[in-house]
């Protein structure tokens, strides 16, 4: 879990480069996810514990894109 990421808000999440397999998994809701290059995946990674599971290829990166607690606490 992400216990920076705002508390619950969204974290958007989108793998990119030259790979294959990489579930992505969600253990509380006992899943794995496709999340192959051009996936998108939006969740409360505060509150989800996630991980990828083994890739295979030349490289593999994600933009993950959240905001944290602190500027939330900061804006007020």
């Amino acid at each position: 879990m992400d216990h920076k990421d705002w508390a619950n808000g969204w974290a958007w999440l989108t793998p990119f480069g030259q790979f294959e397999q990489g579930l992505m998994c969600i253990t509380l809701l006992k899943r794995k996810l496709n999340f192959q290059p051009g996936s998108v995946l939006g969740i409360h990674g505060d509150r989800l514990e996630h991980f990828t599971t083994k890739w295979s290829g030349t490289n593999r990166y994600s933009w993950v894109f959240a905001f944290h607690q602190t500027i939330r606490e900061k804006m007020g």
